[in-house]
């Protein structure tokens, strides 16, 4: 079930209460019509199978849309009125493509992508909270680009991964 509105008020606790419940639920903020590669998480989270049309139009969107210089950007920063001035680097967004990828047995491109973005780490083996392609900008968040590290590399082993065992291998 998708429900609009769930970033604040009746939208969010509707969306709490389903998902208590163990829904399968998708989230949509109201005033934001554009693309945003968040909707990577969907198949990783077994809301929808990577291989099922909505996915894979979305996937080929965010490819065509939002991969700026080899990056993926969250949204079109210059379609969208966020209140941050400028472009952004990519962050985990770049392994959550990667991860979908290898759930949609694009294997290639997704040890290649992989592969890439491991290049970005610093000396200490560290990612940056974002990466312009040569500067990395943020801090040093580790949780979340090293979990979407970590996930994106187990998924692409033999052995499959996270988003395998939650069945999005579908």
């Amino acid at each position: 079930m998708t429900i609009t509105g769930a970033s604040t008020g009746v939208g969010r606790a509707v969306a709490r209460r389903f998902a208590l419940d163990g829904a399968k639920i998708g989230l949509i903020a109201r005033g934001r019509d554009g693309l945003d590669a968040t909707a990577l998480r969907r198949p990783l989270v077994d809301f929808l199978p990577a291989h099922d049309s909505q996915i894979v139009g979305t996937v080929a969107a965010i490819e065509r849309d939002l991969i700026c210089d080899g990056r993926v950007r969250r949204y079109a920063t210059d379609e969208t009125e966020d209140g941050v001035c400028g472009d952004e680097g990519a962050s985990d967004r770049q392994f959550l493509l990667a991860d979908v990828h290898a759930l949609q047995r694009r294997e290639a491109e997704a040890c290649k992508l992989f592969e890439r973005l491991c290049d970005l780490a610093n000396d200490a083996g560290l990612l940056a909270e974002e990466h312009d392609g040569t500067v990395m900008l943020g801090n040093f968040r580790q949780g979340l680009s090293h979990l979407s590290l970590v996930s994106a590399a187990m998924n692409l082993g033999n052995r499959g991964g996270p988003a395998q065992e939650r069945g999005g291998s579908s």
